[in-house]
């Protein structure tokens, strides 16, 4: 799995928060988040743009940093096959000490001549004091749509020395002549001040209905070293719950068990993790193992 590129986390429904064990009228609270903004749409004050431009624009009503550049196989850097298009920036101490930050989340409206993007569309690349880099890759990003990025950087390896940070294109994932335009609404560090869960997914999303366990992988933020939040993990088919188990878990990503009881029907269900009223949800499919006793 990519060090943490998370693409739109989208939180479950608020209905499954009946299920957890809060006090009655108890509601999920707001996010426990502080921002550090490095771009807020407005201006492009430090930052500069390479074989790109990058001007400020309003799109949807929202003030943007539009950073936009034209696909040309036939210039760019002769170091490398195509060209660098990439916005970059610099940063002095204290500015440059993310030590503390959890995540670098990007806000962004893309569009393309070509009408949509070819896989790792763009990535943001970080450089320490002493020139090291370090670059992660988007996965995928839709056309025309607002996305928010996440990028962890817990695995950043020299995160309390950040020297300067970019976005940028290669060139040769995209055909010659095709304008790219990237929106930039915000850019900003965060980082949680109380136990959040981030993600939450099955191992697999096909498991034999005989199974004793059920592996779910959850990512936790929030959460001092070496201190642990209890997770609550249902399974659950429609309306009806089927199986629920109470688990601590460190922070970071943990592998956790759902113990699940005998006899379960083949079918498709939900598989939910939930931390202090935050739930995220997953679909799981149920089969019918070669082993497993038949009536």
């Amino acid at each position: 799995m990519s060090i943490g590129v998370r693409l739109v986390l989208v939180f479950a429904s608020a209905c499954l928060s009946a299920w957890l064990s809060f006090p009655a009228g108890a509601a999920p609270t707001k996010d426990p988040i502080e921002r550090r903004v490095l771009i807020d749409g407005k201006a492009a004050e430090g930052w500069v743009a390479v074989e790109s431009t990058l001007t400020p624009a309003t799109v949807d009503g929202v003030n943007a940093l539009l950073f936009r550049v034209p696909v040309d196989w036939h210039a760019g850097e002769p170091e490398y096959p195509v060209g660098w298009p990439r916005m970059q920036t610099e940063f002095s101490q204290p500015q440059g000490d993310w030590g503390s930050w959890d995540e670098v989340r990007l806000r962004l409206l893309a569009r393309s001549s070509a009408g949509g993007f070819p896989s790792r569309p763009f990535g943001i690349t970080i450089r320490s004091d002493d020139q090291r880099g370090w670059e992660e890759d988007v996965e995928s990003l839709t056309a025309g749509q607002w996305q928010d990025i996440s990028f962890d950087l817990h695995e950043l390896p020299f995160r309390d020395r950040v020297r300067g940070a970019g976005l940028f294109i290669s060139e040769d994932k995209y055909t010659d002549g095709t304008v790219l335009e990237f929106y930039i609404a915000r850019l900003e560090l965060l980082r949680y001040t109380a136990p959040m869960l981030i993600e939450s997914r099955p191992i697999t999303d096909l498991s034999f209905a005989d199974a004793e366990l059920l592996a779910v992988y959850v990512k936790l933020a929030g959460v001092a070293k070496g201190e642990t939040v209890p997770v609550e993990l249902r399974l659950t088919r429609g309306e009806e719950a089927i199986a629920a188990h109470r688990t601590p878990a460190l922070a970071g990503e943990t592998r956790l068990s759902l113990p699940l009881p005998p006899h379960l029907a083949p079918g498709d269900y939900t598989i939910s993790a939930a931390v202090r009223g935050r739930t995220l949800s997953a679909s799981v499919r149920l089969i019918t193992s070669p082993w497993q006793e038949t009536d």
